[in-house]
């Protein structure tokens, strides 16, 4: 085997898993599950945001201006990693 065999077999693999890879987030991205990957990326997302609030504000509640923007921000941000 040559060294011209030896990278096709490697970029043949490589590609192979990249496909794989883009096929398993394409399909934890769709809608059509009860509980998709990209719901529970936001609501993580916003719940971890949330309590570093929380935190910083030095309180036990947040009022429903900032915990609207949390979410607002987090569904941006999970939204464009969607795309």
């Amino acid at each position: 085997m040559d060294c011209r065999e030896n990278e096709k077999d490697y970029g043949d693999k490589a590609m192979n898993e990249m496909r794989a890879d883009y096929l398993f987030y394409k399909r934890a991205y769709e809608d059509n599950s009860q509980n998709p990957l990209w719901q529970y990326m936001h609501e993580y997302f916003a719940d971890r945001y949330s309590a570093e609030a929380k935190k910083i504000l030095d309180t036990d509640r947040l009022d429903t201006q900032i915990l609207y923007s949390i979410r607002l921000y987090c569904y941006g941000c999970v939204g464009m990693t969607r795309e």
